[in-house]
């Protein structure tokens, strides 16, 4: 079975569930599709890329075995919103921009971990940058110290 792309028109309420998650987005009990699909309009990372183009003209794009992979447009324009490694995947995405977040210490990097989901975020990606002087305390930190992502703040 080859990847499989549907327009977000066509997704059923499972497919959407597969994009929310990667999107780290949960709809509550009782969202159908539209209420899936306005969430996800409401997602910065989503909105930063695909906010001009049409439901219908943006593609889902599902990996052999089912999982979401990444979006695309119908007229070829965009394809994928979300930062690849070596191998096409992204290591550790920003729960903030979808981003890599890597070890080095300039603005692709200064990664923190979120004590509240567990994933990793740009500090340049908070509301507030934190500045290097900051983020090497914040890695020397006491465990009762919690740092915690945007979403989760």
């Amino acid at each position: 079975m080859a990847e499989t792309k549907l327009a977000l028109t066509n997704l059923s309420s499972l497919q959407f569930d597969k994009v929310l998650y990667k999107l780290q987005l949960t709809a509550p009990d009782g969202y159908d599709e539209d209420g899936k699909l306005e969430l996800l309009r409401c997602s910065k990372v989503f909105n930063r890329a695909l906010g001009d183009f049409d439901d219908k003209d943006i593609l889902a794009v599902f990996n052999k075995q089912g999982t979401f992979a990444d979006f695309e447009t119908s007229d070829g324009s965009i394809k994928g919103i979300f930062a690849k490694s070596d191998n096409n995947r992204a290591m550790y995405p920003c729960s903030v921009c979808s981003s890599d977040v890597t070890h080095k210490k300039d603005s692709t990097g200064l990664g923190l971990e979120c004590d509240g989901c567990g994933w990793f975020f740009h500090a340049n990606c908070a509301e507030k940058p934190i500045s290097l002087e900051l983020y090497n305390a914040l890695q020397d930190s006491p465990c009762y110290i919690k740092i915690l992502c945007p979403p989760c703040n």
